[in-house]
């Protein structure tokens, strides 16, 4: 099973608040279930420092875009929150509008610890805009291939796991042949940035779009032999459809 978790996040400053007394910054995230537990312990540790800052969290967010819209239309009313965390794809428009704010301010006021906290430029890149950073990354993820090694021994396979994807066909059809009953495979497909289409493209260094942003480049032969890789998957490892996810 190819999977990937689709919980990578940027965080956006979208108020600058001058120093006072007692301060309430509002925070709003996305995938509460995942997601509420974390921002909990994170509130109150970050209160525990900064006694005279108060964290107000609003009510997750359904999905990242549900968060992009309702900033979008916040932003007119002027009730965005202080702080949002919204999907890596879904910075842009944010900061081509005007709302998001740079963080460079904060930066330079940290100085040598910024740095010193992991925040090295591999990471900050995936946030910054004409050279401003406008958000922080939190939990940035990849996708990764999880195997149920114990269907995987019923159906005989005794070599090292699959490296390529014709190996991982020919595990699907071991696993069919040999384990009824099992889905040999899944591999997740959704608004979200469809983000295994995305990888297929990019691990043969394709991007997206041309650098001038003019033209898509998935309709190169490099596009659509990821496309074909992923249309062999579903078809070869007989994959269903789940709408639940």
């Amino acid at each position: 099973m190819l999977r990937r978790l689709l919980l990578s996040v940027a965080l956006l400053a979208f108020a600058s608040v001058a120093l006072a007394d007692n301060i309430t910054i509002e925070v709003q995230y996305p995938y509460g279930v995942l997601f509420n537990e974390t921002y909990k312990i994170i509130g109150e540790e970050f209160q525990k420092d900064h006694p005279n800052i108060k964290v107000k969290f609003r009510s997750p967010y359904e999905s990242y875009e549900d968060g992009s819209q309702k900033v979008l239309k916040e932003a007119i009313t002027k009730r965005a929150p202080d702080v949002t965390f919204q999907g890596l794809n879904r910075q842009r428009i944010l900061v081509e509008k005007g709302i998001a704010q740079s963080l460079e301010p904060f930066i330079k006021e940290e100085g040598d610890n910024f740095s010193k906290e992991g925040y090295h430029a591999a990471m900050l890149n995936l946030s910054t805009f004409d050279d401003q950073v406008y958000g922080l990354p939190f939990s940035i993820s990849l996708p990764i291939a999880y195997y149920n090694m114990d269907i995987v021994k019923k159906a005989g396979w005794s070599k090292e796991l699959p490296r390529t994807w014709d190996e991982v066909i020919e595990l699907c059809k071991m696993i069919e042949a040999n384990v009824p009953g099992v889905d040999t495979m899944f591999w997740g497909w959704n608004i979200t940035g469809n983000w295994f289409w995305q990888a297929l493209n990019w691990s043969r260094d394709n991007t997206m779009l041309s650098a001038d942003e003019k033209t898509v480049n998935f309709g190169n032969d490099t596009g659509k032999l990821a496309i074909n890789t992923f249309a062999k998957l579903a078809k070869e490892c007989k994959m269903g459809v789940d709408h639940t996810l």
